[in-house]
């Protein structure tokens, strides 16, 4: 369920949380690092707060955060609140959620997500074409209702708001578009917005984009505090094989970090550059 820490290029020394059994997401990223995977709208506990509780317990590596990132959409877990609430007790430090927000449109999900420190939540698109494109998410969802649900969330979220998005070439690295997405941003107010390109194995052959224009727009739009985060955050993985393979089966973990590639895992490539990725063990 707990694996790191390992350095975030937004938090510092993250210590992830994973209670996921497979890839369970709202949206199908064709970018996404853990590839396609199960699509749905349906919520349903995970997280169980007893094991939790004793797992962080047992961490005695130092870290920064605790961030909830697991293999899809933490607010998809119902119990995700009750284990942030835990991880705030019990290690003294700010609890993080790195959420699509597509489900945000939904009050119960709204709340779950005002128990933790820090929301980053996810806008790659302006529009519902282009979001149908790169996100790829669940048909039930409507791209203004999970808009307004963001916008609602962000009026009255008392926590660090920052948002994501990640810039692939011939989807949303167009002039027009990325102003549409600097726009929605702006109305949200986060304390910093965030872009990113791809910088691990995605699940479909996709391409960065034109992270130099997106730059420049989101600046003029939205202000001096816009990130990119392109530098390369490799090098700060942990030695211990048995932490790499847990890391490896949130996201791929370069393949010079192993001595040999671990049972259930496999190697993929990228740009170039092998990584391996490790199955679950659930």
């Amino acid at each position: 369920m707990l694996f790191g820490p390992v350095w975030s290029r937004r938090f510092g020394w993250s210590l992830g949380v994973d209670p996921f059994p497979s890839k369970i997401c709202t949206y199908s990223c064709p970018y996404c690092q853990l590839g396609l995977g199960e699509v749905t709208t349906e919520r349903a506990p995970f997280c169980r707060p007893k094991d939790f509780a004793l797992e962080l317990r047992r961490v005695k590596a130092d870290f920064d955060v605790v961030t909830f990132v697991p293999s899809g959409e933490p607010l998809l877990d119902s119990k995700a609140w009750e284990c942030a609430l835990l991880a705030r007790a019990l290690s003294g430090k700010e609890v993080v959620l790195l959420t699509n927000g597509s489900l945000l449109y939904d009050e119960e999900a709204r709340e779950d997500a005002r128990m933790f420190d820090v929301v980053s939540v996810k806008i790659d698109a302006g529009d519902e074409g282009v979001w149908r494109r790169i996100n790829a998410p669940h048909p039930s969802l409507k791209f203004e209702e999970v808009i307004g649900g963001m916008l609602r969330f962000a009026r009255s979220y008392k926590g660090k708001l920052v948002t994501e998005t990640m810039i692939i070439a011939g989807m949303n690295d167009d002039e027009e578009q990325l102003r549409e997405i600097a726009n929605i941003i702006a109305q949200l107010k986060p304390q910093t917005a965030f872009i990113a390109i791809p910088t691990r194995p995605p699940a479909l052959p996709v391409k960065a984009g034109n992270i130099e224009l997106a730059y420049e727009i989101f600046k003029e739009v939205i202000g001096d505090n816009v990130v990119p985060l392109t530098d390369d955050p490799f090098k700060f993985y942990p030695e211990d094989e048995g932490e790499l393979v847990k890391i490896a089966k949130v996201h791929p973990v370069p393949f010079e970090r192993f001595r040999e590639i671990p049972s259930n895992c496999y190697v993929v490539v990228y740009k170039g550059r092998r990584f391996v990725r490790c199955k679950s063990a659930f």
